[in-house]
Formats: C-alpha cells, structure tokens, sequence
C-alpha cells in the first residue's frame, strides 16, 4: 500500500538531486518554479509506471471530470 508511494517519492528526490547540479545559479524563488513541477512530474510518472490501485484511479477519474466541467463553463482559461 505504502511501497509505490515511497518508491516514486525517492525516485523524484534522486532525479531532482541529480538534476541540481545542471542549474547552478537558480536558488529561491526561480528554483522553485523550476524544480516543483519537475519533482511532481517525475513523482506522478514513476507512480503511475508501478501501477495505481483502484482508489487512484477513482480519484483521478472524478479529479478529470471536475476539470473538464470547469472548462465547459468557462471557470478554467
């Protein structure tokens, strides 16, 4: 139950510490908008590729939904 969730944190950490090095001027704020959705994106990739149970899928089922409602009503541009 626990061991993709950790599996995909440590892996996200490894390619966000790997990645650092690339960027050796970005700190604060700019870093930020860099890494985070690096991080996130690798994180939900490698979760993803390990498999998601059925209460994942639930949940990004109606998550999808929400958002394309939104966009039908203009809430989202």
């Amino acid at each position: 139950r626990y061991l993709k969730p950790i599996l995909a944190g440590l892996a996200a950490a490894t390619a966000t510490y790997a990645l650092r090095p690339a960027l050796p001027g970005w700190e604060g704020l700019p870093a930020l908008f860099v890494f985070a959705p690096f991080t996130l994106a690798v994180f939900f990739a490698v979760l993803c590729s390990l498999g998601l149970s059925p209460g994942d899928r639930r949940f990004l089922a109606s998550f999808l939904e929400a958002v394309r409602r939104a966009l039908r009503r203009g809430l989202i541009t």
